[in-house]
């Protein structure tokens, strides 16, 4: 696929940079920079052409000359301020050649944001590559207006084509790397994933009947497939796990009931998001919708069979938070006015979830008691959720009964009387999460003690090798004092010592090196004096430059 789409990519430069550059159009004193640009030499042509376009700015075909000349050259930027220009031409021939190369150009910028592999392009570049190649579709599509062409329509379909084909890429790469995470983490995907077509489908349906409806109806049911595979994928590794745990004989027949009861589940889930697919491709798009809530509730439910206690209580005291706060009875109301109904089965999932956070907190204290808990090591944790737990088992017979009715009053649009019972719902569970979120507080002080420990005994070790540092380098200097002393002791001995005592060979030696050392300071002199004499040189030349730059005549345009 990478192969094909570089190759894709070529193509469409050589359509470009061959077949509409290589007949420019040829102008008035713009011989020599066409002649530049046929030889290959883009850089003299774009000089030729831009001395061309100061002696005649309105002449637009010097100016598409030169932007094609900047764009072979791969100065696209330049290229592209220059072809919008002569892109405005009245001569078609000029429009729809520099819309074509501004195509081009859009395709090459797309190219480079796209990774060797194109399913290995970073998310935050993939709405950038996007964006250049439904540039480069929109100059296509101008240039077919101001002129027809056969090329630029199939250039167009090919766009199209591989901007699809690397989305597909892109979207079974990220699939891919979802499969690989933990079940509730996959099930929380799976459950957003049919909350984003549940979404699609209610906006949907509010768009009156036209090809623009029917058309988000057919993209919802391609996710709804989307979807449905990997339902059908993840059943199939539930079925290769319990094989391999009865081959090896790991696995309980308690576990063999829950893995079995998640595969019937999510056999329905399955078989609910066929059905929403088949509605939406017939366009029944309130059916469709009661279908897909189906399958998200359903799916949430699986997923909460395989959370623990904690995670049960956070979800639902988020939700009955969520529930509270669009409530047209609270003071903070949200300008748009909830769904009553939709409202009403949201709530009723709080009171579903609560016998499922009963048996979590009751089987918990029971494992507690007979010391087959997990985390035995850590007391605290223990004791806030043994806290926790208890509270959960008193108050949860009101949670469940204050969600029931809050549900039933919101159906019959009693809002204002549904909103204290909610409240009052909130209140139960955040007691019950109150232990919880106090050891999690502890535990981040804790924390952060730690890191203040760890942050100053790293401090303290880095001043002792400081200290050391400067010890070790103190003891070196001494040492070098100590032996600069005595080499200037031996020095001085030397020299107090009778040139006439020294032996002939002795005096000619010194001589030499004398010389040779007068001869060393010499050429170092002069090197730097030529140094000197260059730098003067050059500053000179740039003067005399900038010089000639400032007393150039420059063309103005008429202001019209």
């Amino acid at each position: 696929m990478c192969f094909c789409f570089r190759m894709f990519f070529r193509t469409i430069l050589c359509v470009v940079l061959f077949w509409g550059m290589s007949q420019l159009p040829m102008a008035a004193s713009t011989g020599e920079g066409v002649e530049a640009f046929r030889k290959g030499d883009y850089q003299k042509a774009s000089e030729e052409f831009a001395d061309a376009e100061q002696k005649s700015p309105n002449d637009l075909r010097i100016v598409f000359n030169r932007g094609a000349a900047l764009a072979a050259s791969g100065k696209h930027e330049e290229a592209v301020q220059c072809l919008r220009k002569s892109a405005m031409a009245r001569d078609t021939e000029i429009a729809s050649k520099s819309l074509t190369l501004l195509g081009g150009l859009a395709v090459h910028r797309a190219k480079q944001l796209l990774a060797e592999k194109p399913e290995e392009t970073p998310p935050e570049q993939r709405r950038n590559i996007l964006d250049q190649l439904l540039a480069a579709e929109k100059y296509y599509a101008e240039s077919l207006i101001v002129k027809p062409s056969e090329t630029v329509r199939m250039d167009i379909e090919q766009v199209r084509a591989w901007k699809t084909k690397i989305q597909t890429e892109w979207d079974s790469f990220d699939r891919l790397q979802k499969r690989s995470g933990e079940v509730t983490k996959r099930l929380q995907w799976f459950e957003d994933w049919e909350g984003t077509i549940k979404d699609s489908i209610r906006q949907t349906n509010e768009i009156p009947d036209s090809p623009k409806k029917f058309q988000a109806y057919y993209e919802t049911a391609r996710e709804q497939k989307k979807l449905t595979e990997e339902i059908d994928i993840w059943q199939n590794e539930l079925q290769q796990t319990l094989r391999q745990k009865l081959r090896d004989n790991k696995v309980s027949e308690q576990e063999i009931q829950g893995i079995e009861t998640i595969y019937r589940e999510s056999e329905r889930v399955r078989e609910l998001a066929g059905n929403a697919g088949e509605l939406l491709r017939k366009f029944q798009g309130d059916k469709a919708l009661e279908v897909v809530r189906e399958a998200s509730d359903l799916i949430n439910r699986i997923r909460l069979n395989c959370s623990p206690f904690e995670a049960i209580v956070r979800e639902a005291e988020k939700k009955q938070e969520k529930l509270c706060t669009v409530n047209p009875a609270n003071e903070n109301k949200q300008e748009k006015i909830p769904n009553m109904t939709e409202q009403s089965q949201e709530q009723q999932l709080v009171a579903d979830w609560m016998p499922l956070m009963l048996f979590r907190a009751k089987h918990g204290l029971q494992e507690m008691e007979d010391g087959r808990f997990a985390d035995q090591n850590q007391p605290e944790k223990i004791n806030a959720l043994r806290e926790s737990m208890s509270l959960a088992v008193q108050y949860e017979p009101e949670i469940r009964t204050l969600a029931e009715e809050s549900s039933q009053l919101l159906a019959e649009n009693k809002s204002e009387e549904a909103f204290p019972k909610q409240n009052n719902a909130l209140e139960r569970l955040r007691e019950i999460l109150k232990p919880l979120e106090q050891n999690q507080q502890q535990q981040n002080q804790q924390n952060q003690q730690n890191q203040q420990q760890n942050q100053q005994q790293e401090g303290q070790q880095n001043n002792q090798e400081q200290k050391q540092n400067q010890e070790q380098e103190q003891k070196q200097q001494d040492q070098k004092q100590n032996q600069e002393q005595q080499q200037d002791k031996k020095d001085n001995k030397s020299d107090e010592q009778n040139p006439s005592d020294l032996k002939p060979e002795q005096q000619e030696n010194d001589l030499t090196s004398q010389q040779k050392n007068e001869n060393e300071e010499i050429e170092k002199a002069e090197r730097r004096l030529r140094q000197v004499r260059r730098r003067q040189q050059e500053a000179n030349e740039k003067r005399e430059k900038v010089r000639a730059l400032l007393m150039q005549a420059v063309p103005v345009e008429k202001d019209w």
